[in-house]
């Protein structure tokens, strides 16, 4: 999910995996999201018809619980991600934004160009480069044409800032 700017660009604020439930700004009786929502990654997901779901929802049961839920951890990870970006280094903000992809995808590769990278962390495309080339002489990624493999995760973990493990505890 990205915040949009007038000139096109955009800005994550938040990742959204399997754990995930979106569009539930619908649910609460807004029309439309001043966010982008989009996939990076191929994947699947699981779509309703919004009555449907503004119905199960006005049930107060398991399924506004689990929304309520979804929306909290959307909630921490936004809010750790506005702080963290006027925090932490681009190094930090780029090795958090690797890891909680990779926790989304349950892979350590990752089909990611610098270009998406860049636009992810609102950072310039010739910063990540270097930072990722920085990345690699470490030895803790690898990468190629819009590919990037973590090789060492718990290296990856200490050039991140602590704000990976606050959105990563927070979830689980």
């Amino acid at each position: 999910m990205t915040t949009c700017f007038h000139d096109g660009g955009g800005v994550e604020i938040a990742l959204a995996g399997i754990e995930s439930v979106l569009g539930t700004s619908a649910l609460l009786g807004f029309k439309k999201s001043p966010n982008r929502v989009f996939m990076r990654v191929a994947g699947y997901g699981y779509a309703t018809q919004t009555p449907m779901a503004q119905e199960e929802f006005k049930r107060c049961g398991v399924f506004q619980d689990l929304i309520l839920h979804c929306n909290q951890a959307l909630f921490v990870q936004a809010a750790q991600t506005a702080g963290c970006n006027s925090r932490h280094s681009t190094q930090q903000r780029l090795s958090r934004w690797l890891l909680l992809c990779a926790d989304r995808n349950v892979d350590r590769i990752l089909p990611f160009s610098h270009d998406d990278l860049a636009e992810m962390i609102g950072a310039r495309r010739s910063t990540v480069t270097v930072i990722a080339g920085k990345l690699k002489r470490l030895g803790v990624i690898e990468y190629a044409r819009s590919k990037i493999t973590i090789l060492d995760r718990s290296g990856l973990e200490r050039i991140s800032c602590e704000c990976y493990a606050t959105v990563r505890d927070h979830l689980q």
